[in-house]
């Protein structure tokens, strides 16, 4: 399994049995391939605050993948006014490798800013909203909420408010049924 994790509020403790250990804060990014027998543990290193953390588990396309662990700092001031890759596999500049067909793209938004995002043939996407307020085709998706994009050929949003959204994009894997 592979694992991005995004650190939108305080800070998580990690460690594994790899000895990899530190502090991931608001706004780290970190992508971790956990191969068989790792072990990994995290905890909130405050006792007088909360974190919020987001965590995205992707299937590689191959199994027995090396264990490994990459972190980067992508502040809000870099994510605004449109999506900026976050992860993927290879031909979009992104600061995290994931080992899928994929991509991740994080976007902090101004009111009324409009995002429309191209999906090539057979792909589909995932939009989940991290703050704020999004119109997607209409349908008002606060904090918290998501929803999946197929069989279309573009994702097509505007900001309510000010709003950050993480943005999946994926291989489908229904594209032949899906016609």
């Amino acid at each position: 399994m592979e694992v991005l994790t995004y650190v939108r509020q305080g800070a998580i403790a990690y460690e594994n049995s790899l000895g990899d250990s530190g502090t991931m804060y608001a706004g780290d990014f970190q992508a971790m391939t956990a191969g068989r027998g790792i072990q990994h543990s995290e905890s909130n290193p405050s006792t007088g605050s909360f974190s919020r953390v987001y965590r995205i588990g992707i299937r590689p396309e191959q199994m027995g993948l090396k264990p490994r662990q990459t972190q980067e700092r992508l502040s809000i001031a870099r994510r605004r006014g449109g999506l900026h890759a976050v992860a993927s596999c290879g031909g979009t500049a992104a600061p995290l490798h994931i080992e899928r067909d994929s991509a991740v793209y994080s976007a902090v938004l101004e009111p009324g800013q409009h995002i429309a995002y191209s999906l090539a043939a057979r792909r589909c996407a995932w939009l989940h909203v991290v703050d704020g307020e999004v119109l997607l085709d209409g349908l008002s998706m606060t904090a918290g909420d998501g929803g999946g994009i197929h069989s279309r050929a573009s994702v097509s949003f505007t900001a309510a408010g000010k709003a950050e959204v993480l943005l999946i994009e994926l291989a489908s894997d229904f594209a032949d049924s899906a016609g």
